[in-house]
């Protein structure tokens, strides 16, 4: 580490020259007048309906190899999408084209689903595993049940997920049940109740029925108790321990006595607690 190569002459400040204008233009794309003849090959296969089998037509062939010409074709693309010059459903068709190493670069994949986010249902198997890309694709609306299944059971990856959300997780749940509710884990159920407690409301029943799930929700929001199962408001241990949980029981015992949905044993319980209350109050008094 600390012995020093000797550099060439071309290396040297002295002997390197300013780059030029031209110089960084060529940097950033190459062969500029290859990469402008091979996107209005592209451009022709797209208006004339001869999209297959682009990707091995002379120089689109080559090019179909680099990274950089692929990432700035899909910004080109892009832009004519929004310029209302060509259909979505053809940057699809053209992402389907590239080489499958090229559908498993990350950076690829991401311009290709911030253009179309349906392209992402043809990256590579090593990209739908990827965090990161999948978090960016599932921002830019891919469908989730094109994701590796094994993210389901990351619980830094759900988390994020979760968070993402920006208004509540009931379609999010939904999504995850359409592919498997048994991607609900205990501790996605935790996640979701955390995030959005009325979520309760749209778990699968056994969330319901889960006194650790149903005590996350109404730790955050009271009101969560109303989604809970018949067996968790027939259960006066589960109760009475909420109703002596600090910072939420009164709260707890005002809702239930003033709930529409209100269950006899439940009510039970809490004029229990009253009672006890009292007495405790009147022993206070006493002493």
């Amino acid at each position: 580490m600390d012995q020093k190569r000797s550099r060439s002459p071309s290396c040297d400040p002295k002997h390197s020259r300013s780059p030029t204008p031209s110089d960084d233009a060529k940097r950033r794309c190459g062969d500029c007048s290859d990469w402008k003849e091979a996107l209005e090959i592209v451009l022709t296969a797209i208006r004339t309906g001869s999209v297959d089998a682009v990707s091995e037509r002379g120089l689109v062939a080559k090019l179909f190899g680099d990274r950089k010409f692929l990432i700035e074709l899909l910004d080109k693309l892009d832009q004519k999408q929004v310029a209302g010059e060509i259909e979505g459903d053809s940057i699809v068709a053209i992402f389907r084209e590239f080489p499958e190493h090229m559908r498993n670069d990350k950076d690829v994949v991401r311009e290709a689903v911030t253009a179309n986010a349906d392209t992402f249902e043809y990256a590579g198997d090593g990209v739908k595993s990827d965090a990161e890309t999948v978090l960016h694709a599932l921002k830019k609306d891919a469908e989730m049940k094109y994701m590796n299944e094994d993210l389901f059971y990351d619980m830094d990856f759900m988390e994020k997920l979760v968070k993402m959300q920006p208004y509540g997780v009931e379609c999010l749940i939904q999504d995850i049940v359409d592919i498997d509710e048994r991607y609900i884990t205990q501790e996605v159920a935790l996640l979701l109740v955390e995030r959005d407690p009325r979520c309760l409301e749209d778990l699968p029943n056994t969330w319901g029925d889960d006194i650790d799930v149903v005590k996350a929700a109404i730790l955050e929001d009271i009101s969560a108790f109303r989604y809970a199962s018949e067996d968790i408001h027939s259960d006066s241990a589960f109760v009475k321990e909420m109703l002596n949980t600090e910072g939420i029981g009164i709260k707890l015992k005002e809702y239930i006595n003033f709930a529409h949905d209100k269950k006899g044993i439940v009510k039970a319980v809490v004029d229990e607690f009253e009672s006890n209350a009292d007495s405790r109050a009147d022993e206070r008094c006493d002493i």
